[in-house]
């Protein structure tokens, strides 16, 4: 069977994984008219669109993603393999994905003490929803709410979340209580379809045993967590978030609990992740590191 040109593959794979032809250019050390000209020489080897093309930018097509899952992971084991054989280290940067909620205030302060202590490439955070497709994106490791979005991935269960009410202690001071709250003073975070078994301030005023019903129209409504969390010390209002995320600001009095019940989400978050990437130290390292315990209370 004829193989498609090296080069070509080569310029192709290069483009997918960084998005643009200049870029791939110059990770190659070459213009991106080449790459360009090696792209279109593999479709004509293949006889498909791999990428479209408009106002430069590149999108893969669902021939090109086929490629691309295939070639990425060839590389990187004669990547592997070339190293080894060489006795030369291979430093290859990791890729992570994370959900925009657990970024700044959950991730950031349990990677940021062994950014320094890589022995590899480097880092590569993308802050992104789900579905994250890790194969084609060139994901080493996707942080998420659950795995359902990843059937038949590898995966590793995190830590087990809990919401809990927070509120700024200038709120708290004024005599606050959840039963005396107006409706306006709620902050809720709008989490998506896609993660319709997050928990709201109806569940957790049951649990508390409060006959209160909240409608979201009535309050602050906010596209993620960390921007929850943002306008309660700011004292825009009470928030429902993760317990994990609040507990700096609640260690630095910038926040206070509102009521010390707080709920178990009914999934874990998770560690996808593609089984290759557990042959790198730098990886296994960061794995370990998110996998901590959150010290945060779950009364």
């Amino acid at each position: 069977m004829k193989l498609p040109p090296l080069n070509a593959l080569r310029a192709f794979e290069a483009s997918a994984r960084r998005g643009s032809f200049a870029l791939a250019a110059t990770e190659l050390g070459v213009t991106s008219a080449a790459v360009s000209l090696q792209v279109r020489k593999l479709e004509e080897f293949f006889g498909k669109t791999l990428f479209t093309r408009a106002h430069n930018h590149i999108s893969l097509t669902d021939a090109g993603m086929a490629v691309y899952s295939e070639s990425a992971g060839a590389f990187e084991q004669l990547t592997s393999m070339t190293g080894r054989i060489l006795g030369q280290p291979v430093l290859r940067s990791l890729c992570i994905s994370v959900l925009p909620s657990l970024a700044e205030r959950w991730m950031a302060p349990r990677l940021a003490p062994l950014l320094n202590e890589l022995a590899g490439g480097g880092l590569r955070i993308r802050v992104e929803d789900d579905p994250v497709d890790i194969s084609r994106d060139g994901v080493d490791l996707r942080i998420t709410y659950g795995a359902h979005f990843y059937p038949g991935a590898s995966s590793a269960v995190l830590y087990q979340e809990h919401m809990a009410a927070v509120i700024s202690p200038l709120h708290a001071a004024a005599g606050e209580s959840p039963d005396s709250l107006a409706e306006r003073q709620f902050i809720h975070v709008e989490w998506g379809p896609q993660y319709h078994d997050h928990l709201g301030w109806n569940d957790w005023f049951r649990a508390i045993g409060v006959p209160r019903s909240i409608v979201p129209a009535n309050g602050t409504r906010l596209a993620n967590a960390s921007l929850a969390l943002a306008f309660a010390e700011y004292g825009g209002g009470a928030a429902l978030v993760h317990a994990s995320l609040t507990e700096s600001a609640i260690k630095a009095e910038r926040l206070q609990l509102l009521h010390p019940k707080q709920l178990a989400l009914p999934r874990p978050y998770c560690a996808i992740y593609r089984e290759q990437s557990l042959e790198q130290s730098d990886f296994v390292r960061l794995l370990k590191a998110l996998s901590q315990p959150s010290r945060a209370s779950t009364g």
